[in-house]
C-alpha cells in the first residue's frame, strides 16, 4: 500500500470518530462530554467538601448529662461551647476530644439535634481517689510527695495529672542526689473509687563490698562510710564518702560501682580500690658542714601501722660535731596518733621529745645564730572532737622544760592549747578547690615560779581555685600574736618568739639569717601551682611577710608596727613538691629577695614528715 493511501485512510478513522463524539454531544441532555463520563468529577468533588466545611449550625441550648464530681461550668469550658453561636459543624467532634483530652473521664460523646438546635454533652468520670498512697517510700514523707503533685483525693482519676505527678516526684528524687530513684508502676481506681498507688522504688544498698586493699584492712575503710546496708543510694552522699577514704591518703584512686542484685531496685556498693605501695617511709642518712661537722640523721614514718590506720613517727638526730665548732648533740622524737581512738573520729595524738647538746639559737647580742648549749623536754597530748566532718575542735596539753645553759636561762612551758579548724577541701592531698581554716590559741598557766604565763594566737587560712586542668591558684594568709607580762624579758622569750625569713615563711632569706622577729607575725602566699601527677606538682610563688622587730641595713633590729608597709619584705620563685618512697614529701624551691636578682637566689630543700 503506498504512503499516500495510508495518509487517506487515517484521516478517514479520524473524521469518523469525531462525527460520532459531536452527535453524542449533541444527543446528551445535561451537555457532559464522553471524557466527563468516564473520568472523576475532581471540581465536583472539591466543591462538595467546601459546602461540608463551610456547613454550620446553630447552638441554642447545650445539656451536660452523667457528671457527678466536675461542674458544668468545667466541663464546658473544656469543649469551648457556647450558647447562642454559629459554628462549623465538625467543631462539635473536636470538643469531643478536647474533653477526652483533659484526662478526667473514661467516655465522652457529643450529640447534636438540628431540630431544636440542642447539643447534649455525656460523658463518664473516671473513679474518683479515695486516698494517695505512696508505696516505697521513705526518704520523704507523705506531706512532702502531696505537695509535689496535682492529683488530690475525692477528685477523679486524670491520667494527664498523674504522668506530670510522675515526673514531679522523680524530678525531685533526682534534684537531691538520688539517681536510682524511680516509679515503676502505678495503681489506679479500678472500680466508682479506689486508691490511687505510686509505687515508688528508691534503689536501696543490699551490701557494700572493698577491693583492691591488700594492707589497709577493711573497717578502717568501711568506717569512712556514712552509707550503711539498707540506706537509699544518695549520689551526693556516696561523693562526700569517696572524698572521705580519698583524704586517708592510702589510696592512688577510688572508682564506686553500683551492681543489680537479684532483688529488683536493689544494689551492691562496690569501691574498687587502687592502694598505693606504701603508706610509710623509713630513711637513714647523714652529711658534713666545715662550720658543723658531721650529723647522722634517722626518721621512722608509718601513717597506717599494721593497716589500722594509726600513725606513729620516730626521729633521731645525732651531730658529731667539728674541729673548730662544738655541734655535739642529739634529738628524739615520738609521736603516735589514731583518728578513731575514742569512737568516730574521736583522735588521740602522743607526741614526747628530748634533745640535748650544742644547737643553734639566735644570738639576740650579736643578732645571728650561734651554738648554744641547751636542753629541751617535753610531752603533750591531743584530743580531738568532730563536730562534722570538715568542723573539728581539739584540746591539747603541753608540759615542757627549757634550759639555756650558756645563758643560765630555764623555764617552763605548762600550757594548754585549744585548735578549731574548717576544712572544705576538695582533698587534703594536692587539693584544687575549697578552702581551709584554722584557730590556735594556747594559755600558759605559772605553776611554778620559773613557768610562763604567756598567750599565743594563731590564725591560717587558705583558698584554692582551679583554673584549667591541673592549674591551681592558691592562696595564704597567716598570722600570730603573743601576750605575756614578761614579753619584753628576750632572753626568757628567744626560743618563743617569731622569726620571718627562711624556707618556711618567706622563702629566699636563709633559714638562719631571718629578716625579723618578735611576738607579732603576719604572712602571706601566693602560688600557681600545675599538679603534674598526685605526687609530683610544680608552682610559681610569691611571699610576703612582716614582723614586730625588722632587721636594718646595719644589721640591728628596731620595732615597727604592722601598718608600716616599708617592715613587710616580698619574695618571689619557682618550686617543686614530690613525694619520694621511702624518703616522703621533698621540697626544693628557688627564691629571691627584692633586692636581689635571680642569679643571687636561694635553693632551699625540705624533706621529710613534718612532727
Amino acid at each position: 500500500m503506498s504512503i499516500t493511501k495510508s495518509f487517506y485512510l487515517i484521516l478517514f478513522f479520524i473524521f469518523c470518530f469525531s462525527s460520532t463524539i459531536f452527535s453524542q454531544v449533541d444527543n446528551n441532555s445535561s451537555n457532559s462530554s464522553l471524557i466527563k463520563n468516564y473520568l472523576p468529577n475532581f471540581t465536583a468533588s472539591k466543591k462538595e467538601t467546601a459546602q461540608k466545611t463551610s456547613k454550620t449550625i446553630q447552638i441554642d441550648s447545650i445539656i451536660v448529662t452523667g457528671n457527678n464530681i466536675i461542674s458544668n461550668d468545667t466541663i464546658l469550658a473544656y469543649s469551648s461551647l457556647k450558647m447562642g453561636l454559629n459554628i462549623p459543624a465538625n467543631k462539635i467532634k473536636k470538643a469531643e476530644k478536647s474533653i477526652q483530652r483533659k484526662g478526667e473521664f473514661s467516655s465522652v460523646s457529643i450529640q447534636y439535634n438540628s431540630t431544636n438546635n440542642q447539643v447534649t454533652i455525656t460523658v463518664i468520670e473516671n473513679p474518683i481517689i479515695l486516698d494517695i498512697i505512696f508505696d516505697g517510700a521513705s526518704i520523704y514523707s507523705e506531706q512532702d510527695l502531696l505537695s509535689l503533685i496535682q492529683s488530690k483525693v475525692n477528685n477523679p482519676a486524670n491520667m494527664s495529672l498523674i504522668r506530670g505527678d510522675i515526673k514531679a516526684i522523680e524530678d525531685k528524687y533526682k534534684e537531691d542526689g538520688y539517681i536510682e530513684a524511680k516509679i515503676y508502676s502505678i495503681n489506679r481506681p479500678k472500680q466508682k473509687s479506689g486508691s490511687l498507688i505510686f509505687k515508688i522504688a528508691e534503689g536501696i544498698i543490699d551490701d557494700i563490698v572493698i577491693t583492691g586493699n591488700s594492707k589497709t584492712l577493711d573497717y578502717v575503710i568501711l568506717r569512712e562510710l556514712d552509707i550503711r546496708p539498707g540506706d537509699v543510694i544518695n549520689k551526693t552522699v556516696l561523693e562526700k564518702n569517696i572524698r572521705q577514704i580519698y583524704n586517708l591518703n592510702y589510696f592512688n584512686n577510688i572508682i564506686p560501682d553500683l551492681r543489680l542484685t537479684e532483688e529488683p531496685h536493689h544494689f551492691d556498693l562496690i569501691i574498687n580500690l587502687d592502694e598505693k605501695e606504701t603508706s610509710g617511709a623509713f630513711t637513714f642518712g647523714g652529711g658534713f658542714q666545715p662550720n658543723r661537722g658531721f650529723n647522722i640523721f634517722s626518721d621512722l614514718y608509718w601513717d597506717n601501722l599494721m593497716g589500722k590506720g594509726q600513725l606513729i613517727m620516730l626521729k633521731g638526730n645525732f651531730g658529731l660535731g667539728a674541729a673548730n665548732y662544738d655541734n655535739r648533740n642529739n634529738t628524739y622524737q615520738f609521736k603516735y596518733s589514731d583518728p578513731w581512738a575514742f569512737g568516730k573520729r574521736r583522735s588521740f595524738t602522743f607526741r614526747i621529745w628530748s634533745s640535748a647538746g650544742n644547737f643553734q639559737s639566735f644570738n639576740l647580742l650579736n643578732q645571728q645564730y650561734s651554738f648554744k648549749n641547751s636542753h629541751r623536754r617535753g610531752i603533750d597530748t591531743e584530743f580531738g572532737v568532730p563536730h562534722t566532718y570538715d568542723f573539728r575542735t581539739s584540746h591539747k596539753f603541753k608540759y615542757e622544760s627549757v634550759a639555756i645553759l650558756d645563758d643560765n636561762i630555764h623555764y617552763y612551758l605548762y600550757t594548754y592549747m585549744f585548735n578549731a579548724s574548717y576544712d572544705k577541701r576538695d582533698q587534703k592531698l594536692n587539693p584544687t578547690t575549697g578552702y581551709y581554716s584554722k584557730l590556735s590559741i594556747e594559755q600558759g598557766f605559772k605553776f611554778r615560779p620559773k613557768a610562763i604565763d604567756l598567750t599565743r594566737i594563731d590564725t591560717v587560712f587558705q583558698r584554692f581555685f582551679s583554673l584549667f586542668k591541673k592549674q591551681v591558684l592558691f592562696f595564704q594568709a597567716k598570722a600570730g600574736f603573743i601576750r605575756s607580762p614578761d614579753i619584753t624579758n628576750e632572753s626568757i622569750f628567744v626560743d618563743e618568739y617569731y622569726y620571718v625569713g627562711g624556707s618556711h615563711t618567706v622563702r629566699g632569706y636563709p633559714d638562719d639569717e631571718p629578716f625579723g622577729y618578735g611576738n607579732k607575725q603576719l604572712l602571706g602566699t601566693v602560688e600557681y601551682r600545675y599538679i603534674f601527677t598526685p605526687t609530683f606538682t610544680a608552682y610559681l610563688f610569691s611571699d610576703v611577710g612582716y614582723a614586730s622587730k625588722i632587721k636594718n641595713k646595719n644589721g640591728s633590729f628596731s620595732s615597727r608596727r604592722f601598718t608600716d608597709l616599708s617592715s613587710y619584705k616580698v619574695t618571689k620563685g619557682i618550686g617543686v613538691v614530690f613525694v619520694l618512697n621511702p624518703v616522703g614529701p621533698i621540697r626544693l624551691h628557688y627564691g629571691i629577695t627584692e633586692d636581689n636578682l635571680w642569679r643571687n637566689g636561694k635553693v632551699q630543700l625540705n624533706l621529710g614528715y613534718s612532727f
